[in-house]
């Protein structure tokens, strides 16, 4: 209603102007304190003296009752003061008393229209436009109004008179196919538009709905054939490259069908829901490919606060192994919504594996505040708590996030593990309480390389730990995170020539190549170079490193 409020203010200028020219003419006493009193009246209702306006609007009609000038100040008093049946009943009476005045007749128009009674507003703006014709706001609002009001006649009159008096024009096309559509006359409608593109060529407000006829009467060869003149008539349209990217997938022509699918994730028309799983199973089926790269890094700048942008983004960079940059996107979807427990699973993961542990520590807090009764986070946590050395609180974490698995061996088997090397227990017991964990998944070879990994400190325990590895080795001997184990145990022994070749053959075998670089660091400081640490040390972070460990050696 804020827009009517400059009309309504030029209104009472209007009239009341109006009414000044008329009392000058007749020069009677009685038509000045018409006169006096309505400006008393405006002044009263501007200061929103509602009560002093109206008092004053009243003493104009007693003086004349037909002036539609204080009729109409009348009726927007009890408009502010929310007195719709008063309000009402003023302005018809304005209406009545100036019958010509076409600004009181569009505003009781648009009070029919409001209020419902919308053959009754179709009837009004009719009114106007024929007193009117070349005033294109009376046909729209005329025309609005009669198809409200099911009167597809009244609706039908109001086009005609506008297409006689204003021409022909697009909207006019759409709304002649509107009626049509409606009353279930698809002949005359698919007409309408077919000769509207005739007089418009290509146009896309058109065609798309000349489209969709042509689907829904299974004329599919036409609307294909309108579809990609759509194509190019409307590039930002994707809906239009998705439905023709699709028929050229369905007939054959895969190549080019599923560019101009994957085109339309960054276009306009598609729901985000549909763009997402478009670029799901792009990403799935190219994986970390430019393209894929760019079109989802694309997708979430056009969407940065959309949940589904940030987790693609998450899960392409996971795919291109870029874990901090996935983790990231991860975090920035959490904060849209914290209650998505799946991907909470990744930020975890990737703290973990990428040996962040002030992160694994802060981000699985927050998850066991949200979902204490999930194992999975109580066990991350006390990972990090174990790796940052605060042994009695990850002993906790672990021993409470046991007491929640159900029916996951696997899982059970690790937090009893990692259990078992926060207790205080000598040699002999802890590798037979160890040897026991492994005898119930006797299959899980990650879990022995996970635990010999944490014991290679302890010196007491090397021929346990080499025997663990080695049945790692002897398990996979092709796998890189095994050899890189061995590694470790070599450099531990301060065996540096062995560790570093372990190493190697590690990275060559699939090991991330940032952690190998950042370990082939570290025997270089220990045998003196620090100039060659340092300088492997900052290649493994520009590869991705963000351990905890490197970043507390980098200068």
């Amino acid at each position: 209603m804020v827009k009517y409020l400059g009309l309504i203010a030029l209104l009472l200028v209007f009239v009341g102007c109006k009414s000044a020219e008329s009392s000058s003419t007749t020069g009677s006493s009685t038509a000045f304190l018409e006169v006096q009193k309505y400006h008393e009246a405006v002044r009263f209702y501007f200061k929103q003296d509602y009560q002093s306006a109206l008092n004053s609007s009243q003493e104009v009609l007693k003086l004349n009752p037909s002036h539609d000038a204080a009729l109409y100040l009348v009726s927007k008093i009890y408009f502010d003061q929310e007195n719709w049946s008063e309000a009402s009943n003023f302005l018809l009476k304005a209406g009545n008393a100036d019958p010509k005045n076409q600004y009181i007749t569009r505003e009781i128009g648009y009070m029919y229209s409001a209020t419902g009674e919308f053959k009754k507003a179709g009837e009004i703006y009719e009114k106007l436009l024929k007193a009117h014709p070349y005033d294109s706001e009376h046909y729209f609002a005329c025309f609005e109004n009669y198809l409200k009001a099911e009167d597809y006649k009244g609706a039908s009159r109001a086009l005609a008179l506008q297409e006689k008096y204003i021409g022909a024009s697009i909207e006019l096309c759409l709304n002649k196919h509107r009626v049509f559509q409606i009353q279930q006359q698809w002949d005359k409608a698919r007409e309408t538009l077919e000769k509207g593109l005739v007089a418009f060529s290509m146009e896309p407000r058109l065609l798309a709905p000349l489209i969709d006829l042509y689907l829904e009467q299974q004329q599919t060869e036409k609307a294909m054939i309108l579809l990609k003149d759509l194509c190019f008539a409307d590039p930002e349209n994707g809906y239009a490259r998705y439905l023709y990217g699709n028929y050229l997938i369905q007939i054959g022509q895969s190549t080019e069908g599923q560019r101009l699918v994957n085109e339309s994730v960054l276009l306009r028309g598609l729901p985000i829901e549909k763009k997402a799983e478009i670029l799901l199973n792009q990403n799935k089926a190219l994986g970390c490919e430019e393209e894929t790269r760019k079109t989802t890094l694309a997708f979430l700048n056009q969407n940065p606060n959309e949940f589904v942008a940030n987790t693609l983004a998450g899960d392409l960079m996971l795919k291109c192994d870029q874990a901090f940059s996935a983790l990231g996107h991860y975090l920035k979807a959490l904060n849209i919504n914290p209650n998505a427990f799946p991907v909470w699973n990744p930020v975890l993961m990737i703290g973990f594996r990428e040996e962040i542990w002030d992160s694994l520590l802060n981000n699985s807090s927050r998850c066991v505040e949200l979902f204490p009764l999930q194992p999975f986070p109580h066990l991350m946590l006390g990972i990090a708590l174990f790796k940052l050395d605060r042994i009695e609180e990850a002993r906790v974490s672990f021993e409470t996030g046991r007491n929640y698995v159900i029916n996951d061996p696997d899982l059970e088997a690790q937090f009893m593990a990692y259990e078992t090397l926060t207790s205080s227990r000598n040699s002999s017991s802890l590798k037979a309480t160890l040897n026991g964990i492994f005898q119930k998944v006797p299959k899980n070879f990650v879990l022995k390389a996970e635990i010999a990994e944490n014991l290679i400190p302890q010196t007491e325990l090397v021929t346990f730990v080499d025997s663990l590895i080695m049945s790692c080795i002897q398990h996979d001997p092709n796998q890189g995170y095994f050899m890189a184990l061995k590694a470790k145990q070599c450099y531990s022994q301060t065996n540096y020539s062995l560790a570093q070749e372990w190493m190697e053959k590690s990275i060559k075998n699939g090991y991330p190549e940032r952690f190998g670089i950042a370990f082939l660091g570290d025997i270089a400081h220990v045998k003196g170079n620090k100039t060659l640490a340092n300088q492997l040390w900052q290649d493994a972070a520009e590869k991705g490193n963000c351990s905890y460990h490197l970043r507390k050696k980098i200068p």
